[in-house]
């Protein structure tokens, strides 16, 4: 656990994270790790101090993937974002460790309406905006030493071609096609609900509004002709 408190300590300056939470998150992770380790390792597995463990020579395991969600950027890194990262880094480092090629991949997801609505309110464009908060997920990452091996941006480029060619290939079969849509959006869930996910309320000044019965959030009619 010392690399990783390590790691987490520098970070926790740079988040401004009270003690009290870093001490939780490090409890929390040092009980999922053993958690996982645990059903990780086997009987077999050798974790001699002299020598690395054993490789895994079961056919079709040579090559390892491994993500963590694409972070939103909305607003700036918070410690829930670094733990998810610290956990996915650990399970990387350890099939490495046991002789795979592993790949590591993290990033940020850069659509929508909240990240349209965050870039008005902080008086910038949006992917002015997207990038600000974007280079803050990369700079955390790395002073935190997590050893990804795509970080991935979906405005960059390599994604938009990702995209494209995903896209062309359902349209090629018939799977994207055009029609019409009517119903509830929640914009904070970036969901569409149906009659029955929604319930009547009122907003702060007495308005009627519905919301979400799931979230609670404000959603609004829309219609796509």
């Amino acid at each position: 656990m010392s690399l990783y408190r390590h790691c987490l300590m520098k970070s926790m300056n740079y988040m401004k994270v009270s003690r009290s939470d870093f001490s939780r998150l490090l409890h929390r992770m040092s009980a999922l790790r053993c958690r996982s380790f645990s059903s990780l390792i086997s009987s077999r597995t050798s974790f001699d101090l002299g020598r690395s463990p054993a490789r895994d020579s079961s056919p079709n395991k040579d090559y390892y993937y491994i993500t963590t969600p694409i972070f939103y950027v909305n607003a700036a890194p918070h410690i829930g974002h670094l733990y998810s990262a610290v956990i996915a880094d650990c399970l990387h480092r350890y099939k490495q460790m046991r002789g795979f090629t592993s790949k590591f991949s993290t990033g940020t997801d850069e659509h929508g309406l909240k990240i349209q609505q965050a870039a008005d309110a902080a008086g910038k464009d949006p992917l002015s905006f997207c990038t600000e908060v974007s280079e803050k997920f990369k700079s955390l990452f790395q002073s935190s030493q997590i050893s990804y091996t795509d970080y991935i941006r979906t405005t960059g480029e390599q994604h938009r071609r990702a995209v494209e060619h995903f896209w062309t290939v359902l349209y090629d079969k018939g799977f994207i096609y055009k029609g019409a849509y009517e119903g509830w959006y929640s914009t904070p869930d970036e969901s569409f609900l149906t009659e029955s996910q929604v319930a009547d309320s009122k907003d702060k000044n007495g308005k009627p509004i519905k919301v979400s019965l799931e979230s609670g959030h404000q959603v609004c009619g829309i219609n796509f002709l």
